[in-house]
């Protein structure tokens, strides 16, 4: 009799219960940011509001772990306090129907599960995730921290939920995170096509979803732009999937002329943890703007009061103070926002870090000829193939299985214009941040997702057929050699590999390539750091 707790079922109850406890917390704090209290029966892009439950679940837990490290490392049993909050579902109780409808659409999630078979650690994650996340836990907030290695400044919010993670050290928790926001996307596609009467949602549900099937067919076996599963420790997926429902919610409630303070606080939120996320997601803001401005012409956002916003205002200027006293820096590694009053900021550093982030991504500098850098970037294999493949999808989306715009309301022209605008300044942006395809996963995506908006199917699709196309598209997701090597008697373990080192200074550095893994006394930088620690706070400085 094989051991129960090395098999898939208790794989799939260990998530099923990682899932319940982010939908109930979740569901806690939207109850703590939404003043009428019957949230369920609330409607987010004309679906029921539980679906972002998880969200708003991991949205609480990170920003309670990046509070809690200002003072304690994530490691203390303290940082369990933040399950009290789930209390809250006991005085305003979940109505079970609701959860069964959620609990319906688990089998994504089991279909997801069997990627757990062979994913593994992303080269990022040994370059400074783990090292980072093992910071988290061992120290409070540590100042100038980007003076130990650069990329340990981004100090994304996805670093302090998975540093907290680590208390199942098989690590499979880590890749738990990163199927939620791909389980997320998914019942984004079902719902939009099956439990919504409105066309042109439903219509960006079809075409998404022929995206994710397109996506396995094409030059060099496919791969088309849409999101994948990552190795572990990288948050781009999730970036991008927030990214895109935040814009289409965003896009939807001004195009439908809907207004309510529930929807502005998910909006806001959901804005400033992308941006939390990744510093790439920030312009997510150029949506969020274009909203707010609608909402003055309208006179509409005069129905928010400040009290409705000081725990988001709160939220977001201990972000900001996170930023300053990791890095210096407001935002990290613009130079533009850095403050030399500090003795852990250096300006030459941080200017060295900014130009490597901007050239690793193969940016466009704009004055160069686009026609030499579009050579350059389509030179890498992966970014041909997935520039080639989307213009295909796109193209056959938009064209083929869509038919023209049939909408020519002037209002909605105007609309459409100022979204065109948006979308426009996000490619230059992009293009300048850096097109690497784990960047533009989101822009790509939302493209698509907005031909749904104009345009109509040529074809009246059943709802059986749509439902196929959607098992093959949540089965196909999965890479084929994860089924090979699923074994149902199998409970994965992702070990984390330990490095060869070299003394240098008063630490170490690996010997062969630059990754740390998860040693804290191991640093890829090459340049001489000291700590030194005060009363409250250790102090990273430069040697110069």
């Amino acid at each position: 009799m094989e051991n129960l707790t090395e098999t898939f079922i208790f794989l799939t109850a260990k998530f099923f219960i990682f899932y319940c406890l982010l939908f109930l917390i979740g569901r806690s704090f939207v109850l703590i940011i939404n003043k009428d209290k019957k949230i369920d029966n609330k409607k987010i892009l004309n679906l029921d509001s539980q679906i972002i439950y998880p969200i708003f679940g991991l949205i609480f837990v990170g920003n309670f772990l990046v509070f809690f490290n200002f003072f304690f490392p994530i490691k203390s049993n303290l940082t369990y306090l933040f399950f009290l909050i789930i209390l809250i579902n006991i005085k305003y109780p979940l109505n079970l129907n609701i959860f069964k409808k959620t609990i319906a659409k688990f089998p994504i999630y089991i279909t997801l599960l069997i990627s757990s078979s062979n994913v593994y650690f992303h080269y990022d994650a040994g370059l400074y995730h783990l090292n980072n996340q093992m910071l988290l836990r061992e120290s409070n907030i540590i100042l100038g921290i980007s003076n130990i290695y650069g990329p340990y400044g981004v100090g994304s919010i996805y670093e302090y939920i998975s540093s907290f993670l680590w208390l199942d050290r098989s690590y499979v928790l880590l890749h738990f995170l990163s199927l939620i926001f791909i389980g997320f996307f998914f019942e984004i596609i079902y719902d939009l096509i099956f439990n919504n009467e409105i066309n042109y949602l439903k219509n960006i549900g079809i075409s998404l979803l022929i995206f994710s099937i397109f996506d396995n067919f094409g030059y060099s076996g496919g791969r088309n732009g849409l999101i994948y599963i990552q190795g572990i420790g990288k948050q781009d997926v999730a970036v991008a999937v927030l990214f895109v429902f935040t814009a289409v919610l965003i896009i939807y409630n001004v195009k439908n002329k809907k207004f309510d303070s529930f929807n502005f606080l998910i909006v806001s939120y959901l804005s400033l943890f992308i941006y939390q996320l990744k510093v790439s997601g920030v312009m997510i803001f150029s949506f969020f703007i274009f909203y707010v401005v609608y909402l003055i012409k309208e006179d509409k956002l005069q129905k928010i009061k400040f009290s409705d916003f000081l725990l988001f205002s709160t939220i977001g200027i201990f972000w900001l103070l996170k930023s300053l006293l990791n890095t210096g820096c407001l935002i990290f590694p613009l130079a533009a926002s850095c403050f030399d009053q500090f003795s852990w900021s250096n300006e030459q550093n941080i200017k060295v870090i900014q130009d490597i982030s901007i050239g690793y991504s193969n940016s466009y500098n704009f004055g160069d000829s686009l026609v030499n850098w579009f050579k350059d970037y389509t030179a890498i294999n992966m970014n041909f193939t997935i520039l080639l493949n989307y213009t295909i999808s796109y193209l056959i989306i938009a064209f083929v299985v869509f038919s023209k715009t049939t909408i020519n309301n002037s209002t909605v022209r105007n609309k459409n214009f100022s979204i065109r605008t948006i979308l426009f300044l996000n490619i230059l942006f992009y293009l300048n941040f850096g097109p690497d395809p784990r960047y533009i996963m989101a822009i790509q995506i939302l493209l698509i997702a907005l031909i749904g908006f104009n345009r109509f199917p040529r074809v009246n699709f059943s709802k059986q057929f749509l439902q196929f196309l959607f098992i093959i598209a949540v089965v196909s997701f999965v890479r084929l050699d994860s089924y090979r090597n699923f074994d149902f008697f199998y409970h994965p373990n992702y070990t984390i590999p330990e490095p060869e080192v070299s003394k240098l200074y008063d630490r170490t550095f690996p010997k062969d390539g630059d990754q740390c893994w998860a040693n804290i006394e191991c640093s890829p930088n090459r340049d001489n750091f000291t700590i030194t620690e005060s009363k409250y706070f250790k102090i990273v400085n430069l040697d110069n």
